[in-house]
């Protein structure tokens, strides 16, 4: 949250931000050049559970999800699949 709020913010420097948020600029810039993956496997999570969602006949629920989220090789927690539906 800190760090999109950096990134959302360019009208001051991230050395200021940093500074402010107490949060290092490495570790920001670490964020940054990692986020593009991170979106990209929640994008593939996301249309994952809409899969098993839909192959379902929508009758699945959270519980039932996620146990086939498991077997799939996710990692699957009820708040996570809770949340996107």
């Amino acid at each position: 949250m800190r760090y999109e709020l950096i990134r959302a913010h360019p009208e001051y420097p991230v050395t200021k931000w940093a500074a402010c948020l107490e949060v290092s600029t490495s570790a920001y810039y670490d964020w940054l050049a990692k986020k593009e993956e991170r979106d990209k496997r929640e994008k593939e999570f996301v249309n994952a559970v809409l899969r098993i969602f839909a192959k379902s006949n929508k009758t699945y629920g959270v519980d039932r999800i996620c146990g086939c989220l498991r077997k799939e090789g996710y990692t699957a927690s009820f708040k996570r699949v809770k949340w996107i539906s």
